[in-house]
């Protein structure tokens, strides 16, 4: 792809002005976890996780942000790691134990000093506490636990070398991209979407799995290069090259077909809203979304995540 799309003019993505130090601070967090080792601190700097958080959530508190941040490092170094563990059910008993620790702080093992994934969930867990409400940790876990169920239903099909039918496929993606987690984020602005009428709820949901498409699908777009010399299967251009039957040029071009027309719907849904009365905060909600969706393409062309 190249150019960057920009949804609404209007809205070119604002970045939060302490993202460097936001940056730094999750790296040297990654390493006091434990998660890295000292000398990948430079490999994880370069990968600028906090210039895609600090574009999706301009506006928070920087304790938020921050938090934010780190859930983001473990995510896709968690992705990362269970891609080299050997079988599904590994991957299952994992996850479980990451799970376990965000919700509870603790596992049944109790060794959490053992892991740097388990420290890393057991100093979630606490500054989640101290941040947000019941209400709010309960709905993240349970985003948590929708998220660490599609990359077990994506390790069975991936040790099992079953490939996912496109619908499977995109309805995973939604799931694994991660971002129906960092969408709960938004409401510790004191938002409350969910809880407006339930149209707003069924239509912030709605939104919230279109942005995941998109964001997902351009992920997939961007890299395609680097799956392939990793073997990596997990892609929507290679879905649609088994569904179809096509070249990965013709299956690129479908692809980029999809998500312009994506893009299309999504900008339509949200310039038919109404940003006053009982849809404000359902405006403030998508405003955040296209942040998140925006942000992302540019972001794509500066981590070095993706290449």
């Amino acid at each position: 792809m190249e150019k960057t799309v920009i949804i609404f003019n209007s809205r070119y993505p604002k970045i939060h002005p302490e993202v460097k130090r936001v940056n730094r601070k999750s790296v040297t967090w990654a390493e006091e976890m434990g998660i890295i080792s000292a000398d990948q601190m430079g490999l994880l700097e370069s990968e600028k996780i906090a210039w895609l958080t600090a574009r999706g959530f301009p506006d928070l508190d920087f304790d938020v942000l921050q938090m934010a941040t780190d859930w983001t490092v473990l995510f896709c170094l968690l992705d990362d790691h269970i891609e080299n563990l050997q079988g599904s059910d590994s991957v299952m008993n994992f996850l479980a134990e990451v799970l376990q620790v965000l919700k509870y702080g603790t596992c049944p093992s109790g060794a959490l000093g053992d892991c740097g994934f388990l420290r890393a969930a057991g100093d979630l867990h606490r500054r989640f506490f101290a941040i947000g409400s019941t209400e709010w940790i309960e709905q993240l876990i349970q985003r948590v636990g929708a998220l660490f169920s599609a990359f077990h239903e994506e390790s069975v099909r991936r040790h099992a070398g079953k490939p996912s039918s496109l619908a499977d496929y995109l309805r995973l993606r939604e799931e694994t991209v991660g971002l129906q987690v960092l969408f709960e984020f938004f409401y510790l602005k004191g938002t409350n979407v969910e809880g407006s009428t339930p149209s707003s709820c069924f239509r912030s949901r709605d939104l919230s799995r279109q942005a995941s498409r998109i964001v997902g699908m351009e992920n997939d777009i961007f890299t395609i290069g680097k799956e392939l010399d990793s073997g990596d299967q997990s892609n929507v251009i290679l879905s649609i090259m088994t569904e179809l039957d096509v070249s990965i040029r013709v299956a690129m071009d479908e692809a980029v077909r999809m998500y312009e027309m994506e893009i299309s719907s999504f900008a339509i849904k949200c310039r038919n809203l109404k940003f006053d009365s009982d849809e404000s905060s359902l405006g403030a909600y998508a405003l955040m979304l296209t942040d998140w969706i925006n942000g992302h393409s540019i972001w794509a062309r500066e981590t070095a995540r993706y290449h």
